[in-house]
Formats: structure tokens, C-alpha cells, sequence
């Protein structure tokens, strides 16, 4: 993937130089070090970050947004297309999140919007995440009619959007809301082979056993012997030891070898003889029958 360094030459009208001073104060916070890890860690491009701590990009976009707020709301998420498509992570951070602080200007066809942006601008859990647990999340919760498409995620081919489908409905859970829809999405997401996807719904129903337990070990005790081990786990993180012990308790008859082939013996090692096996020929007295004497010894008296 290219990544556009710079945010345009179109620097005559204000909101846009806005945007590259922005960015000069950013890059002046750049360290090396941190953008070499970074880049390292998420196995991408080093250009495509600039070495920000998050801490301080949210600070820094917090900032200008009190700048740019009155532009509305339709402006304010151009500016934010202008930012993602330098393709650099530490902008894409700002134009989620200032998604998110439009969120009492959002309108139902903004749904659009934020879905294109996840299609397109999401390429890891660490982007996924952002934007679905804080834009997204707010948007179906004040717009329920968009829960249909969110939920829809759940069967497509891209695993960020099947993840997105869970972790969307974490800001609702977490105000102990949308227990069915979590449910719903659950039942889509059961058997995914995907450990991203097994822990984004994992998570969901985490957040939504804090403010429902019961209901959610029910589900989980339902669903324990198909369910992966790795959204198990996520899932009851959060719950009493006494009920994380008994839902990870493997069902009856888990790990029970077929009788025709033996997982610790296989077949073709099953007539072999054991290295450790004990030789027939060593007899064994009774306990309590004395030995005989050994020639050439005698037995004292004690």
C-alpha cells in the first residue's frame, strides 16, 4: 500500500491547514524508537506511522477538534477522509475518533460512512477495535434500525468485519444493553475458526456478564463442548472462580480415545513390546512368605 505523506496542497483554505499543522505537531512528538516497535509488533510498514504515543495523539485531537467543530458535522467527516487516506496510523486515530465526538450530530445515513471507513480503513484489531467500540458502537446503539447491517458482518469473508459485528455491540453492553442482539451474534460467531473473531466475541460477551452473569454462563454452559477454548476463556474472564472452574471442565467423555485406535498407542506400535514393560520371567514372591537363602549366606535372627 502507498501511503500519502502529505495531507494535500491544498493548503489555501483554513480547515485544511488545520489539518497540516496538526500534523507537524505530531511528527515534532515522533519518537524512532517507539515507531520502530510499533511497526515491528503490527508487522506492517514503518511508514505508516509516525512514532506517536497514543496518550498524546488523543490529546493532540481532542485539541483541534475544538477547532474545527463548527464546521458541521458533514465537513467535519471530510476532514477525516482527508486524514485516512494518508494511510498513516497515529491520523487514522484522530479521524475515529473524531467521528466519535460528532456522535450527537450523527444522522441515520451516516451508518454509510462509518461501515465504508471499516471496510476500508481497518486492517488490524487495534483499528477494528477503535473504531467499533466507540463510533460504531454509539451509532447502533441511537440508531437501532442499522443493527440488521451490523449484525450481517458476522457472515462475511473480511475477519475484521466479522469481529466488527461483536466488538460494535460492546458500548451497548457495557451500559447493559442489547443482551438478545449479543446473543444473536454469539450464536453467528459459535464455531469461527478465527482466534481474532474467538476473541472479539469472546470480549462482547465478557463486557455483557458484568451487568447479566447469569444469563451469560447460561449461555456459555450451553454452548461449552463446541464453543473454542479461546472465546470460553475471554468470556468468563470476569465471573466468580467457582464458575470459571465448571465451565472450563471438560464435558464427559471429552478426550476418550476411540476403542479401535488408541491415541497413546497407535497401531502400528501396538504390538511392540514397551521398554519399561517388566519381563515375565521375574518371579514375585507373596508378601509375608520368607525367600529362600541365598547360597553361600545365612540369615541371621534379629
Amino acid at each position: 500500500m502507498t501511503v500519502q505523506h502529505s495531507l494535500g496542497a491544498r493548503v489555501d483554505s483554513e480547515p485544511e491547514a488545520k489539518l497540516d499543522r496538526m500534523r507537524r505537531e505530531l511528527e515534532e512528538h515522533a519518537d524512532p524508537v517507539f515507531r520502530t516497535r510499533v511497526a515491528e509488533y503490527s508487522q506492517q510498514d514503518m511508514g505508516r506511522f509516525l512514532g506517536v504515543r497514543t496518550p498524546l495523539v488523543r490529546s493532540v485531537s481532542a485539541q483541534y477538534f475544538t477547532e474545527i467543530r463548527s464546521l458541521g458535522i458533514d465537513r467535519v467527516l471530510e476532514l477525516c477522509e482527508e486524514l485516512l487516506a494518508t494511510g498513516v496510523s497515529e491520523l487514522r486515530t484522530i479521524a475515529f475518533d473524531w467521528g466519535f465526538r460528532c456522535r450527537r450530530q450523527h444522522k441515520p445515513g451516516h451508518f454509510a460512512v462509518f461501515e465504508r471507513w471499516l471496510k476500508v480503513y481497518v486492517d488490524g484489531w487495534g483499528s477494528c477495535d477503535d473504531l467499533c467500540t466507540h463510533a460504531l458502537g454509539d451509532f447502533v446503539l441511537r440508531y437501532p434500525e442499522s443493527m440488521a447491517r451490523a449484525k450481517a458482518w458476522a457472515r462475511a469473508e473480511n475477519r475484521w468485519l466479522r469481529r466488527a459485528s461483536a466488538v460494535t455491540l460492546i458500548y451497548g453492553a457495557r451500559r447493559g444493553e442489547l443482551l438478545e442482539d449479543v446473543f444473536e451474534v454469539a450464536d453467528a460467531l459459535l464455531t469461527d475458526p478465527d482466534d481474532m473473531v474467538q476473541k472479539g466475541y469472546g470480549w462482547m460477551l465478557k463486557v455483557a456478564s458484568k451487568t447479566h452473569q447469569d444469563e451469560v454462563y447460561s449461555y456459555v454452559q450451553r454452548n461449552r463442548e463446541v464453543m473454542p477454548r479461546t472465546a470460553l476463556r475471554y468470556a468468563i474472564e470476569k465471573m466468580p472462580e467457582h464458575r470459571r472452574r465448571e465451565a472450563m471442565r471438560k464435558p464427559k467423555g471429552h478426550g476418550i480415545p476411540c476403542p479401535q485406535q488408541s491415541v497413546l498407542t497407535p497401531p502400528d506400535r501396538a504390538m511392540r513390546p514397551q521398554p519399561h514393560s517388566r519381563p515375565e520371567a521375574v518371579h514375585r514372591f507373596p508378601r509375608g512368605r520368607p525367600r529362600p537363602a541365598t547360597p553361600g549366606r545365612s540369615r541371621s535372627k534379629r
